[in-house]
This record gives structure tokens, sequence and C-alpha cells, in this order.
């Protein structure tokens, strides 16, 4: 028992000895070594980083390395988490052979070892830029003879230029800095096998000063999925779209500071920084790539029909105001071939588009809250003669009518037919005064500004409330006279779908910085912007004007899309030429502006050809409208039962088949170890591993694989990815000269 006692006590003083030792180490390094652990600026010398890799290995051994850091701007997500936008590092490249002695034990002067390494560097130069720098000027001899003038007089050449990498087409990427870092000299040696070569055969530890200038970094932003929605995405040197705006540009940016580096005895240590640099956020927007990927070929595919001088299609979640799919158009002439591109973002400007027959729908809800909903009055809509004091104004909407028509129709048709007299009409008989109808369209928030997350509505300017000139409120009164953004269009008819609920477009759901997480909630802009009897006739006349037969889209909608439920109203305006002083009824303004389905419905979509040439109508519009809405709510492979999911002929993620495989209870074989899976040919149910292999060109081949996963797996290739078509991959081909990979896709 005393043994142990004593054993007890032996161990106790150790500990306190230890513990005390700890202590006096502790306060040793907090007080009186803190200098040599922090980087002391009077213990240690300071150098930049490229000055570091021009030290010798001795003095590299103990400094502090300050890297003034411009961090990576943020990468911008579709509402799956799929980058749309995203950072790419770009290197402008010299050789600085200021630092490499032609006496140096290695190679003597002149010496033909020396003549085989500038040419051996000269190939693998040609060879790994020969797909992007033009092989007639920059042959191996140019190599060559930029690395004989910085071997062998010791100079610093630039090989490749700032302006150059920033070229889509010409970019020097990280993997191209890890093959340059590879080579003979470059990676400040040579590998064993290679000394022989060099007539270093026998030596050891061959080291090299480092003389590959890569110090030209840029970042440079890149869109996997090319000109797709660009216009909205953005610019930061713009200033303009998510990428640019005011609100989100900053958190994109992030802040430049400087790093730090303790190097002890060779071995690297990580210190506090002084000014830590803030690495760019994330942003995850709205959109989503899929739905997006419909807009863009719908409306393109009209645009290219119809030859309008723009157009634009939005895409609006109703309940949230969640933009899902955005695209722009303007017509560009070059060697007498059309094209469009996205330039300008004119869903959301104001100066350039009357909004025509859909804003029939604001006067329409403005007739009803006035009225109480009286749908029964009938007004004459095909001619009609409006007295005016002591003057008499003829109007009809068709030349061929005569004025003496006296043909009347309820409310419901007049919308159908889409009647400027009979709008007109109805107006003049709800309001007394043409001031308080434009005050009634203020109190619904349809003619107001508002914020749009990434930009401003504007209100609506020269509605002239206090005009007393007949013909200025006539014309204004179907949405003439006066300009409106479409995407304003688009939210207050987002209401009516949302049961008279006004909700901001929203573009951005969220971002993230260093971990920290900011949320950017729906903002409702009015509960209800009309009664909900109000809000019920309009939504039953606006499906009446696409499913009955008087209506303006009926026949359309019944040949482009027979059998889909969709809601709207029909616009058509000709174009006021200013040289004519008179609008011109061979070029047309088209639009339609609707929801779907018309039965608790899920988006509301606006498509705007503006300058159509004749015979443009708004056909074309609702044909665009007709192809989002099909293709959105019946997308292709879409698995409505058990039954259907029960083999995979495409590849999909192996994560998403064994999710399936839960959800549905299916008896699949649990598919581990790659990305991809598909079904064995042999047995559907049954499903195996598919790797995505490289073609001989060193491209992914991802045919079979949907958009999403193709473009997730040919990002890194540095190209340009242009996609044709939906469904799945049915081939691909690749143009190295433009770097340009186009995808053909096809319904499965």
């Amino acid at each position: 028992m005393e043994n142990a006692n004593k054993r007890i006590l032996i161990t106790m003083v150790l500990g306190i000895v230890a513990l005390v030792a700890c202590l006096i180490g502790v306060v040793r390094l907090a007080f009186f070594q803190k200098g040599k652990y922090s980087g002391d600026e009077e213990l240690y010398d300071i150098y930049t980083q490229e000055q570091f890799e021009k030290l010798s290995p001795e003095k590299q051994q103990n400094c502090v390395v300050e890297e003034h850091v411009n961090p990576t701007r943020g990468t911008i997500y579709d509402d799956k988490g799929r980058p749309l936008v995203t950072s790419v590092r770009v290197y402008s490249i010299g050789i600085d052979g200021r630092n490499f002695n032609t006496k140096h034990e290695y190679f003597a002067e002149n010496s033909p070892y020396l003549d085989t390494l500038i040419h051996d560097l000269a190939v693998k130069f040609y060879e790994q830029f020969k797909d992007r720098y033009d092989t007639s000027t920059h042959t191996v001899g140019f190599y060559r003879d930029k690395l004989s003038q910085a071997f062998k007089q010791h100079k610093r050449v630039q090989i490749f230029y700032d302006h150059e990498v920033v070229v889509y087409k010409k970019m020097i990427l990280d993997k191209d800095i890890a093959a340059l870092e590879s080579l003979p000299v470059l990676s400040r040696t040579i590998a064993e096998k290679d000394l022989g070569r060099y007539g270093l055969a026998g030596r050891t530890k061959v080291h090299f000063s480092s003389v590959l200038d890569k110090n030209g970094k840029q970042t440079v932003r890149l869109r996997p999925y090319g000109d797709m929605a660009s216009r909205i995405l953005g610019d930061p040197q713009k200033k303009n779209g998510i990428d640019g705006c005011e609100m989100f540009s900053p958190v994109l940016a992030g802040e430049a500071g400087v790093r730090r580096r303790l190097y002890m005895n060779g071995i690297a240590l990580p210190v506090s920084d002084k000014n830590p640099p803030v690495e760019g956020g994330d942003i995850y927007t709205t959109l989503n790539i899929d739905i997006q990927n419909i807009v863009h070929q719908s409306l393109l595919d009209q645009c290219k029909q119809a030859k309008p001088a723009w157009g634009c299609a939005v895409v609006m979640e109703t309940a949230t105001g969640d933009i899902k799919g955005i695209s722009n158009f303007e017509r560009k002439i070059a060697n007498g071939d059309t094209s469009y591109v996205e330039t300008r973002n004119y869903a959301m400007v104001a100066e350039v588009a009357e909004p025509g027959s859909t804003f029939k729908l604001a006067s329409l809800l403005a007739y009803l809250e006035k009225t109480n909903g009286d749908t029964t009055h009938r007004f004459k809509y095909l001619c009609d003669q409006f007295k005016v004091g002591k003057r008499t104004y003829l109007k009809k909407d068709k030349s061929k009518y005569g004025y003496d028509r006296s043909d009347s129709a309820t409310v419901r048709k007049i919308i159908q037919k889409s009647s400027n007299v009979g709008v007109v009409n109805m107006m003049r008989y709800a309001f007394p005064t043409y001031a308080e109808y434009v005050q009634k369209l203020n109190e619904m928030y349809i003619t107001v500004g508002y914020s749009a997350q990434i930009g401003k509505l504007d209100p609506v300017a020269n509605l002239r409330p206090d005009t007393k000139i007949f013909e200025e409120q006539y014309s204004r009164y179907f949405g003439a006279a006066f300009n409106m953004q479409p995407m304003q269009t688009l939210v207050y008819y987002n209401a009516v779908a949302n049961g008279g609920k006004m909700m901001q477009p929203r573009f951005v759901k969220s971002s993230r910085v260093e971990g920290k997480v900011t949320e950017y909630p729906t903002v409702v802009i009015a509960e209800q912007i009309a009664s909900k009897r109000t809000i019920a006739i309009a939504q039953d006349i606006l499906r009446s004007v696409v499913a009955g037969s008087d209506g303006t889209a009926y026949n359309t909608a019944r040949r482009v899309a027979p059998g889909l439920a969709f809601s709207g109203k029909t616009g058509t305006r000709d174009i006021y030429d200013t040289q004519l002083g008179a609008y011109n009824k061979n070029r047309n303004a088209v639009s339609f502006c609707g929801y779907f389905p018309s039965d608790k419905p899920k988006y509301t979509c606006i498509v705007y050809l503006f300058d159509a040439p004749y015979p443009a109508s708004s056909a074309n519009a609702i044909t665009v409208f007709a192809n989002i809405a099909k293709r959105i709510l019946n997308p292709p492979h879409e698995l409505d039962s058990a039954v259907l999911a029960t083999c995979f002929p495409h590849p999909v993620r192996t994560q998403a088949a064994n999710q399936l495989n839960a959800k549905y209870g299916l008896k699949l074989n649990s598919c581990k170890g790659s990305r991809y899976c598909a079904s064995d040919s042999e047995d559907p149910k049954r499903v195996k591993s598919v790797e995505v292999k490289q073609s001989t060109d060193k491209i992914p081949n991802v045919v079979g694989l949907n958009a999403s996963d193709a473009v997730t797996e040919l990002r890194k290739s540095g190209y340009s990815i242009r996609i044709e078509g939906r469904g799945v991959v049915k081939s691909q081909s690749v143009n190295h000269t433009d770097k340009i990979i186009t995808l053909t896709l096809s319904p499965g």
C-alpha cells in the first residue's frame, strides 16, 4: 500500500512538472518568441512570390512570403446548383532568361545540348498550343527563336501576351501551366531519365532557378452554356445583369488582400494575414437551365422565321415571382446573313415598345372593379361615333366596316375579339373621366414603378392622365401611344394567375460568402390588386381567348398545342414610323402574355417580337408561348409512375438512379462506383456503370447524356458549348478552330 501511494505521488508530481513546463513554453512563445513564429518583419526578410521563386535554396529556408491576392470572382448557379457563370484563371507566359546562366555547370556557352533543350521545349510549346494559336505564325521555329533569345541572350522574352490570353479561343489555363511546369528546366530540374539527352548523365540533384514567368495572371468569366441567358446573367465590366448589378457584383467580387507564409528551415507555416483576402461569393439564381434552354430555343426558332428587329420571352413562376427563364435576341445582319444575339435586356427596357392589345387586360380589370364585375352590358364593338363636345369622332376596327354598323357585344366577346372600339366604349361607360381611369390603373399597381431586384421597373410614362384630347385618350385605352416594359406586363398578368397577389420579379434566391448564406426572400408588391370576383372573371375571359371559338388565339392554339390548357391575351401593334409620321402597317409588334396550365397556374409567360415585317402576327408569339408551355409541362423522360421508371436507356447520374430506386420501390440493383449508370442492354432491369470516355481529340464523349450532365463534363475543356434541340445528346461535333462544341439533342 505504501509503495502504491508513493507511485501515485510521483505521478502527480511529474504531471505538475509537465504542466508547468507547458505553461512556461506557452508563455515563452506568446511573449518572448512571438515574433519568431508570427513572421516578424524585424526577424525575417519579406519577399513577394515572384522574388521567392528566384531565390537560392539557402535563402528560401527562412523568410516570409507575401502574396497579394486578387480574389477569384464567384460562381453564378441556377436553381439546381448548376453553374451558369464561373471564373477561370488565364496566364500570359514569358521566359525569364536572366536567371539562366550559360556558364552554369550544367550547360557550357554554345553547348549543343542547350540547342537540344531549346528545340525540345519549342516542340512541346507547339504541341501544347497548336489548337488555339495560328500554326502559320506560331510555328516550332517561332517558339525556338523566343527560347533562344531568353536562354542565350539572358533576356526576359514574352511569348503570350495579356490581350491574347483573355480571348476565349486563346486562353492559357491552369492545365497548360501544369504541362509547362513538367518540362525540363521549366520544372527547375530535369527528370533522371532525360539527363543523358542533355549531357548530364550521372548527375544528381540537378537544380535550376525559375525561368517560367506566369505572373500575368488574370481572371476571365466563362459561361458553360454559351450565350444562353447571357444578357440577364450580365457582365461586371458593363455593370449589367446579375454579374454586374450594384446589388450582387460586390458579393461576387470579394475583397483583395495579402496572404502570408512563413518558411522556417524550409518548412512552410501559415501565419496570420495582415489584410486577409475575401474570396468572391457565389450567387444562387432562380433561373432553371432546363427551362432557360426551352425559352432560348423556342424564341430563337420563331425569330429566325418571323425576322423581328428584336424579341424577348420570360417565364415566371406564378406563386413566387421567380424568373425561371429569360431570353433577349437582337437581329444582326452581316453579308446578307441574319442572326440573333443577346445584346440588350429588352424585357426590362422601358422606352422601346408599346404594350399593344395585351394591355386590354389592364382595362378589363379597371372596368370590372369600377362596375362591380358587370359583364352583362353590351357595347358597340365594330365601329362607333364618339361625340366629344361639339365634335364627332368616327372609329372602326377594320376598314371594311361602315360607320353605320350597330353590332354590339358582351365584355367577354370584346376581349376575345380584341376590339379597340369595344374596349374604348367600356372605359368611357365605366369612368366619367380619363384621369379616373388612369388613377384606377395606378391603384392596381399596373402602371406604377417598383424594384425588380437587379434593376428597376419605372412607372409607365406618357399616359397623360390630364389630357383632354380624345385621340390621345382613345389609343391609350387599348395599349397604344405609350411604352411599357414587357416585364411589367408579365407582372400584372402573373398577379391575375396568382389569384390577385402581385409578386416582385426575383432573379436571385441567395448568396454565399465564406460559408455565410444570405437569403433574398420573395417580395409581395400587393396582396390583392383587384377583388377576387374581378380576378375570377378576368381568368375566365382570358381562358376563352384561347379556348373559345371567338378568341384571337383559338385557331393558333388548336394548331400548335391541341389539348394544352393555357390562358392569355394576344397583342398586335403597327410600328410608328417617325419618317412617315404615322403607323406603318407593314411593320408589326406582336405579343402574347398568359399563364399555364389554366387551372392552378404554375408559370406565367410573355413573348414579344418587335418590328416583324408583314405577314408576322400574334400567331408567331402564340407559337413561342405554346412551345415553351408544352416543353415545360411535358419534359422528355419525365417519370410519371413506377411503371415507366423501370429502366434507364440513356445514361443518368448514379445518385439519381438510386434515388428513383428508393422512391418507386424498384427492384433494380444498386449502382455504385461511377458517376453515371444505364440499363444493361440484355437485362433492362439491371443497371451497370457507364464511364464518360475521351474521344481521340481529348474531348469527353457525352453522347447519351442529358444536356446539363453533358455540359458539366465538357465545362473543363475550355471550349464554348452550343446546344441545339432538347432531350439527350445524340451527337457532338467539335470546331477546334473556333473552340466550339455543338451538341445536338433529341427526345429519347
